[in-house]
């Protein structure tokens, strides 16, 4: 998958920036957990609300996020 920076940051802005791909895949994977969810007859009933909501929050971009791993620079 190509990246790039933008022209103000240096590069040549040919392809998304890293942090605009992660943002897309937080969307994108939210995204699917509710459609599988979502895959019900017609006409979505309202008591299931909840359980959409705490489907959406499987994502794991969104769980990286919320308990984000530790990194450490260190000098080699």
């Amino acid at each position: 998958m190509a990246t790039d920076q933008g022209v103000e940051h240096g590069g040549g802005g040919a392809a998304p920036e890293p942090f605009d791909l992660f943002l897309a895949s937080l969307g994108t994977c939210a995204g699917l957990y509710a459609l599988r969810f979502c895959q019900l007859p017609e006409g979505f009933p309202e008591k299931y609300n909840e359980a959409l909501i705490r489907s959406v929050d499987q994502c794991a971009v969104k769980r990286h996020i919320v308990a984000p791993p530790r990194f450490e620079a260190a000098e080699v």
